[in-house]
């Protein structure tokens, strides 16, 4: 009978020495496992914030030269001179080759300032304006489906 006691209270000493021991490890282990968690979503959501406001003032910035860009044209000397000699295409059946760039007057101004703006933004890959006439000006020229 000694033997079984004794065996049950190193059984049950040991038990408790491994619980001290376990314990405060497993509660220091979920206290860091937690702040990690925390601090790992907060610097994510910092990390996505910062991201889309970039892409934001990206957009911006884009919406922001296009608006300089239309205001430019709109107020250029030739589009103020616009008129009813402007080549139009809506009455077009097939394909006609739009030449702007070969058609004189204020047309080929126009035609010509578009060019220029084109070749100075290479990441325009067209550059082009209506008239309420039904007039259509296009850079680089094409072919026009009527």
């Amino acid at each position: 009978m000694k033997i079984n006691r004794f065996q049950t209270l190193r059984f049950k000493l040991s038990l408790i020495i491994i619980l001290f021991a376990l314990v405060p490890v497993l509660v220091i282990s979920f206290v860091t496992i937690n702040k990690m968690q925390v601090n790992t979503m907060s610097e994510q959501k910092k990390s996505v914030e910062k991201q889309l406001s970039l892409v934001s003032d990206n957009v911006d910035v884009i919406f922001s030269d296009m608006q300089n860009n239309v205001s430019y044209f709109a107020g250029s000397k030739n589009v103020k001179l616009l008129d009813s000699t402007i080549s139009s295409y809506t009455s077009n059946s097939g394909t006609k080759a739009m030449t702007p760039g070969r058609n004189g007057g204020i047309e080929q101004d126009i035609f010509e300032s578009f060019k220029e703006f084109g070749d100075t933004h290479p990441n325009y890959q067209y550059v082009y304006m209506g008239t309420e006439q039904g007039g259509y000006i296009q850079y680089p020229e094409g072919n026009m489906d009527g």
